[in-house]
């Protein structure tokens, strides 16, 4: 009987616990002053402190940012977070500090806060406006604002800002902002003329947004990059040859912004400079004296490249060529078989005895 009991008490016991649990959400009480909350996929100890004193802390920093003590907010920010690690009041104690750090101008501070915030609490109520806290920090950055180091030096710091823009599309992947500040990255490398980073950056955000409303756009800056990145007939053509597949790529998904920036007429000039390229390789081997080499690369100019001006030159320089090497060969037609060696007379000599060498200074047969 005793036995039936204890079994009933402890199916009575583990009913409160579940409706416990289910009340309660994801935490769980315990015993002397401990609670227990789910996190990282388990259940860990989480230090139960005197009720609403986390929540009167809160109360104190938020009125020190109102009242624009910034400095003071932050120092009872840092305080908050310490005592209170892992209280949900925590993340707005995050985020005050951030605003603050972002109202005293110190932007990277700022960034920091908004940082510890967001990857604690991925998804919590503040989450959106640590993200926006963090793009005002990178914006900053851009337009010149410089960062403090070690309390004294300020620093340009235009890499910063890209790392965190692109820690803004990793928080929110697939979002809206994400799509913002990806194509942000990429124009601002595009605007210091950093083509290869523009160009791999707008081939990220085509990637991952490839219906976005910006596609289009994205592409022909993708394009122009990769044209500008070229820089004469002296160095490689790579860039010329990706800026070609890019255009038609252009022409091809979104032949009206095609039409607007006139495509036809960008890649015959990346056709023209690609055939003047392969022509200076022609020159080089005829100014050097190798003509066999030199005639190859004009034959190459003209049938790659029919109707450049490359071509028309090359044309030139293959009968210029030609014309060379038939006044060779007849200078070769007209030279006698043996040619006839001219040696000076050798120098007066006494005749050796017994041997008569005939007049003096005259050559042997």
């Amino acid at each position: 009987m005793q036995k039936k009991i204890n079994t009933f008490r402890l199916l009575a016991v583990s009913a409160a616990i579940v409706v416990c649990v289910a009340g309660c959400g994801d935490k769980i009480g315990g015993q002397d002053g401990v609670a227990l909350e789910w996190r990282d996929g388990q259940w860990v100890q989480r230090t139960q402190h005197a009720q609403g004193a986390a929540e009167a802390s809160l109360a104190n920093i938020s009125r020190l940012f109102e009242g624009g003590s910034y400095f003071r907010a932050v120092s009872a920010a840092k305080s908050h977070v310490k005592k209170y690690r892992g209280d949900e009041t925590t993340e707005e104690a995050y985020h005050l500090a951030g605003r603050s750090e972002l109202a005293r101008k110190r932007y990277y501070q700022a960034y920091e806060f908004f940082e510890h915030q967001l990857d604690q609490y991925p998804g919590g109520q503040f989450f959106e406006r640590g993200l926006t806290g963090q793009l005002e920090c990178a914006e900053a950055f851009l337009a010149g604002k410089r960062r403090i180091l070690m309390g004294v030096f300020r620093v340009k710091a235009e890499e910063e800002a890209i790392m965190i823009l692109e820690g803004i599309a990793e928080h929110a992947p697939g979002t809206r902002m994400a799509e913002q500040v990806l194509l942000q990255v990429a124009d601002y490398q595009f605007s210091r003329r950093k083509y290869e980073q523009a160009a791999d950056a707008y081939d990220r955000f085509m990637a991952l947004f490839p219906r976005s409303v910006h596609s289009a756009y994205a592409l022909q800056r993708a394009a122009e990059s990769s044209h500008k990145m070229y820089l004469g007939s002296q160095y490689d053509d790579t860039p010329l040859l990706e800026a070609k597949n890019r255009y038609e790529s252009l022409a091809e998904q979104f032949p009206e912004k095609a039409a607007q920036i006139n495509v036809d007429l960008i890649l015959e000039d990346i056709r023209s400079a690609r055939a003047a390229k392969v022509y200076d390789s022609a020159e080089f081997y005829e100014r050097t004296h190798h003509p066999k080499a030199a005639v190859y690369y004009y034959q190459q100019v003209i049938e790659l490249f029919p109707g450049t001006d490359s071509a028309r030159r090359s044309r030139m320089a293959l009968a210029r060529l030609s014309g060379a090497e038939a006044a060779v060969l007849e200078a070769a037609r007209l030279r006698p078989s043996r040619p006839v060696s001219v040696r000076q007379p050798a120098p007066t000599r006494r005749p050796s005895p017994g041997r008569d060498i005939g007049p003096v200074g005259a050559q042997p047969d």
